[in-house]
């Protein structure tokens, strides 16, 4: 974050991407994306990165009102959960369906 001026007027940059996990951790709030000082510095990103005509892209998990609520506020771009996340949900659900079938 103390680099933000210097990264975003680099014009050979296309684009910038947030990862709220890692961030929260470098601010002192692991994990806590919602904390103020955290949304804080992520809308500081999108603000000062599309001020300079960056494309803005974040990484996150598989939560729809997260990246809605990152899309709303100017992201361009998102990274929406992963294999092993899709992998276990997809697991999760298909032994709640057998387990529901099974007692019907």
């Amino acid at each position: 974050m103390e680099a933000l001026d210097k990264i975003v007027a680099i014009e050979e940059l296309d684009s910038l991407v947030l990862g709220p996990a890692d961030l929260s951790g470098s601010l002192g709030h692991m994990m806590q994306t919602d904390h103020p000082v955290v949304e804080g510095a992520i809308n500081e990103v999108i603000s000062k990165g599309r001020a300079n005509g960056k494309y803005i892209g974040m990484g996150l998990g598989a939560d729809a009102d997260f990246a809605v609520k990152w899309a709303t506020a100017g992201v361009h771009w998102l990274q929406a959960g992963n294999d092993f996340e899709y992998m276990n949900r997809f697991s999760s659900n298909l032994v709640s369906e057998i387990h529901s079938r099974l007692s019907e």
